[in-house]
Formats: C-alpha cells, sequence, structure tokens
C-alpha cells in the first residue's frame, strides 16, 4: 500500500500528490512543515480545490518556493513560484506540451515537461 506524506500548513494538514523537502533527506519522516516544492494532479474530484483551498494554504507555508498542478489527461502544467521578493504572482504560467520545463526554485533544477507527462497522451487537436 501507499503512505500519504502530510504536509503542515498554517491551516492544517494536507496530503500532496509529490512533495520535495530538503530538511528530510532521508524520508524517514512521514510530515513536514518545510516543503520546497510541492505538486498535484488535477482529478474531477478535487481541480476545484486544488486551486483555491490548496493553493491558498500551501503558498502559506514560508519554505514553499514551488506549487505545481499538472493535468492527468495532457502535457498541461499550471506553476506559481515565489518571486525574489517573497511574493507569490496572482497567476500562474501555464504551460502546454512537452517544450518547456519547470523551474523548480531552491532546487536550481529544472524539470522537463516531457519527463513530467511521459507516458500521458497528447490533448487531442480539432482539425
Amino acid at each position: 500500500g501507499s503512505v500519504d506524506f502530510a504536509v503542515r500548513t498554517p491551516f492544517g494538514v494536507r496530503s500532496p500528490d509529490v512533495v520535495i523537502d530538503r530538511t528530510n533527506p532521508r524520508g524517514r519522516e512521514l510530515s513536514t512543515s518545510r516543503p520546497i516544492f510541492i505538486a498535484e494532479v488535477l482529478s474531477p474530484s478535487t481541480a476545484g480545490r486544488d486551486f483555491t483551498e490548496k493553493l491558498e494554504e500551501y503558498t502559506a507555508i514560508d519554505t514553499l518556493q514551488t506549487y505545481l498542478i499538472c493535468s492527468q489527461d495532457e502535457p498541461r502544467a499550471w506553476v506559481w513560484a515565489r518571486q525574489r521578493d517573497g511574493s507569490w504572482p496572482r497567476r500562474p504560467a501555464e504551460l502546454v506540451g512537452r517544450e518547456g520545463s519547470i523551474a523548480l526554485g531552491g532546487l536550481g533544477i529544472d524539470l522537463s515537461m516531457a519527463a513530467v507527462f511521459r507516458g500521458i497522451p497528447d490533448a487531442p487537436t480539432i482539425e
């Protein structure tokens, strides 16, 4: 079975789909209050919360640098990246297709859209 990894936010506890936490290098802890990257995969039941409640909760975490939401149906992602002054953009950067990459703030690496969406079909094109 899978183990949910909990993230403590100023509002409560969440279990994101992906968490990167530099303070837990061996993965021994099952929760963190100091994540630097969080990703959620959209599903019909969570889509509304991912863009509203979770966005508000995750971006309130002091250590978080990047919040990523990924479509599960096509190569499409929405990225909120903390700006140099510590603020968050009002709107996410939207990436569509396999070109391009997502800069993971605080890690100094880029995650390619091709790698994130490997095995996910392209969106159908309308002829």
